[in-house]
């Protein structure tokens, strides 16, 4: 509650706030009260359910026997590509990952 007062203070000088889903554009309105107005909801763009991703001629389709992972950035040396495939491939079998972007290394 201590921060509320310089939330909304901040939140007025935004001319939208952008909530991902209904469940938090909820929460948004009753923490911003006379704010509310101006929070959207622009749900996730990216719908994978049931597409496929092909590359070079190999399948990647989606499944459920695995869990997808997806990041959406610039391939470039600062945006560390390399620290999510070293995460990745500690958590073990069970996980797929897909890297979109484009850059020099892309």
């Amino acid at each position: 509650m201590f921060f509320r007062p310089a939330e909304r203070l901040i939140y007025s000088l935004y001319d939208r706030v952008i909530a991902i889903t209904p469940a938090v554009k909820n929460i948004l309105d009753k923490w911003l009260g006379a704010y509310s107005q101006r929070v959207v909801v622009i749900s996730n763009g990216v719908k994978l359910s049931g597409e496929n991703i092909e590359e070079e001629g190999q399948s990647n389709a989606l499944s459920d026997t695995h869990t997808s992972l997806l990041m959406v950035a610039r391939l470039d040396a600062p945006k560390r590509q390399d620290i999510v495939i070293k995460a990745l491939s500690k958590l073990g079998p069970g996980f797929k990952l897909f890297l979109a972007g484009t850059g020099k290394q892309g």
